[in-house]
């Protein structure tokens, strides 16, 4: 009889593993995740990563807009120069911001969930 994870975690909290309710477990393979309860709001309050966002918006968004226009008024031969040359110089940069402001959410998270396994001890 297989169990669900809500009853193992609660099997395990019973018999006195506080650890159990507070990391997600994988019921396929019974391991730890990468990501536990609440961490997912610290990996996204990273300057770095909703100015990546922002960038991205920005920078390709009128690129987006004159295409739809182009499709919704029937131009088959669009030519937003603007649009796509300020796409062209955005869209890497973007990118990349968005990817350190994650690495940068992880390594806070990570620090913060380290310093509260120490404290336990």
């Amino acid at each position: 009889m297989a169990l669900s994870v809500a009853h193992r975690s609660d099997m395990l909290c019973a018999a006195g593993f506080d650890e159990a309710k507070r990391v997600l477990y994988d019921p396929v393979h019974d391991r730890k995740q990468l990501v536990r309860r609440g961490q997912m709001p610290k990996l996204l309050s990273s300057r770095w990563l909703w100015g990546g966002v922002a960038l991205l918006l920005v920078g390709t968004g009128p690129l987006v807009v004159a295409m739809l226009y182009a499709m919704v008024r029937g131009d088959p031969n669009p030519n937003p120069v603007g649009p796509g040359i300020c796409a062209m110089f955005t869209f890497w940069p973007s990118i990349g911001m968005m990817a350190a402001g994650l690495a940068a959410g992880h390594r806070r998270a990570k620090a913060e969930r380290d310093a509260a396994d120490q404290g336990k001890r």
